[in-house]
């Protein structure tokens, strides 16, 4: 397993994409807005990513809070990592 989280194109995951995450067995993968469209697009990308990985592979939003919402053709806006710190997580 290569330690690292990648990155892939579009909203599919196109030949040479599977062809290098079979070879290359990353850690993980990293979303970004050109990776979101619907939940339902999200989750056949996770499922099919999922696949090509012969582990269990960790799967990431780079999703920052503020100016930057990754989530937002989902209909989430999830809160900034500031905000969510200052929460009281033990209420």
């Amino acid at each position: 397993m290569l330690p690292a989280l990648i990155g892939i194109s579009g909203h599919e995951v196109g030949a040479e994409e599977e062809a290098a995450i079979r070879r290359l067995q990353p850690a993980g993968f990293i979303l970004f807005s050109r990776n979101i469209d619907s939940v339902e697009q999200v989750r056949g990308l996770t499922e099919s990513l999922r696949k090509l990985c012969l582990h269990h592979p960790v799967i990431a939003v780079d999703q920052e809070g503020g100016r930057v919402v990754r989530t937002a053709s989902l209909g989430l806006n999830l809160p900034s990592v500031r905000l969510a710190a200052s929460w009281n997580w033990a209420r």
